[in-house]
Order: structure tokens, then sequence, then C-alpha cells
């Protein structure tokens, strides 16, 4: 199947951003047609890289979406491997930021 210019763009904004990986089909559905209310995609099958679906669709494709999206994530190593991710795609300033903080914490990363 051939992708349109679209399609294309999302694929190879994700791969710069994930060091190489190729979205899922449900993926680039999701960069094409925007954010559902609810995202039913079993664990371990890149539900956190919908917020690079989210970005692309603001900063590239020039799409009505949400200035700020707020991710939350179970664990800090996520944290860390979602932030690379992100800050790979080429998105800088202000668009991006990385708490670290922990439920109930100051943001510094100790959650004390």
């Amino acid at each position: 199947m051939t992708k349109g210019p679209r399609e294309q763009s999302f694929t190879d904004f994700f791969r710069t951003a994930t060091s190489g990986f190729t979205p899922y089909g449900w993926q680039l559905q999701v960069a094409i047609d925007g954010l559902p209310d609810v995202l039913p995609i079993p664990t371990g099958l890149g539900k956190t890289e919908t917020a690079l679906a989210w970005a692309w669709r603001l900063l590239v494709d020039n799409q009505p979406e949400p200035l700020h999206l707020v991710v939350c994530l179970p664990m800090r190593s996520l944290g860390s491997v979602y932030f690379h991710h992100v800050a790979c795609s080429g998105i800088q300033g202000e668009h991006i930021g990385n708490r670290g903080g922990t439920a109930g914490g100051d943001g510094g990363g100790r959650g004390e």
C-alpha cells in the first residue's frame, strides 16, 4: 500500500523520534485522524508514542490541536524514554518539558 504525503510525513517524523521504529497502523491512523476520546490499545503496543501523533499534527501538519498535552506515566524510566523520543523528533524550546516528578512530589524528581 502506497502512503500519501501526510502518512509519509508522520512515518518519517516517528522514525526520527524513535530511532528508526515504524509506527503501527493504529498510530498512523491517530496521526491522520486525531486523538480519540478513548484509546483501547493493549499494553506494550505503543500508546505512549501517541503523543508523537499529537506533536506532529500540531507542529508539522498544522492541524488544530490543543497547545498542551499532559502525559502521565507510571514509572520514571518510561518518562525518560518518552522525553528522549519527543526531543529526538526535533521539537524544541517551549513545546516540551520534563518535570521528572513523582506522584505527590514537588516536580523535583524525588517525591519529597
